[in-house]
């Protein structure tokens, strides 16, 4: 049950959220991480996945230095269906393409 939840998940990322998204398919555990681009935040983005209907653990939780997890995040599949993991993952990917727009406006 869980192989086929990672299996849909790592999908579901491959095909919804943009390519620079770097993660590794776990081999066990209940978890999946991801690495935003660099000049995105977990922190910064959590409040826009919210908005979306999607929570993550940003991964500034994890490090022993904060700064160290900023670009991370973990997602659980192991609680979702596999629909609520496809629907997770394309809001996921609409509050990262804000978060890009919302940055790509700071920088002009």
């Amino acid at each position: 049950m869980y192989r086929a939840r990672r299996d849909g998940i790592v999908a579901a990322i491959q095909r919804d959220l943009p390519p620079e998204i770097q993660f590794h398919t776990p081999q066990g555990g209940l978890f999946l991480w991801l690495r935003l681009p660099e000049n995105l935040s977990s922190l910064a983005l959590l409040p826009l996945a919210l908005v979306e209907g999607v929570e993550f653990a940003p991964g500034q939780r994890f490090f022993p230095e904060p700064a160290d997890g900023e670009p991370d995040l973990r997602l659980n599949f192991a609680t979702q269906t596999p629909t609520e993991i496809e629907q997770g993952i394309q809001r996921l990917g609409k509050a990262i393409n804000q978060a890009q727009k919302h940055t790509n406006r700071r920088r002009k």
